[in-house]
């Protein structure tokens, strides 16, 4: 049997510590921020490629007859950071997350 190679982009949230598929791998421009402004990772890239090995593990064995465990590689890695800013609406302020949308509340 011939092996399949497939190919998957997975985000992880390093300050969530949560994996999900993506559809492609993020685009991204170079930022100079003061490093006081960044929030700090809750996880470690090593626990976050663990993570990435887990649910490519759980994909693929929902979407292919998998019998025994995958080789999996890691042809390319970045650690990127999203931007968050904040806004009012309704005399309420919110923490806007700039790629799903309103975050949270701001007390």
């Amino acid at each position: 049997m011939k092996p399949r190679i497939i190919y998957s982009a997975i985000t992880v949230d390093l300050v969530r510590g949560e994996a999900a598929l993506s559809n492609m791998f993020p685009e991204y421009e170079p930022l100079n921020i003061d490093s006081s402004a960044l929030i700090k990772s809750a996880i470690s890239i090593e626990k976050s490629v663990a993570k990435t090995e887990k649910l490519l593990i759980k994909w693929a064995r929902h979407k292919y007859k998998i019998y025994k465990v995958p080789e999996i590689e890691i042809l390319k890695q970045e650690k990127v950071y999203k931007a968050f800013f904040y806004t009012e609406f309704k005399d309420q302020k919110l923490l806007v997350d700039s790629v799903k949308g309103v975050e949270t509340s701001a007390m």
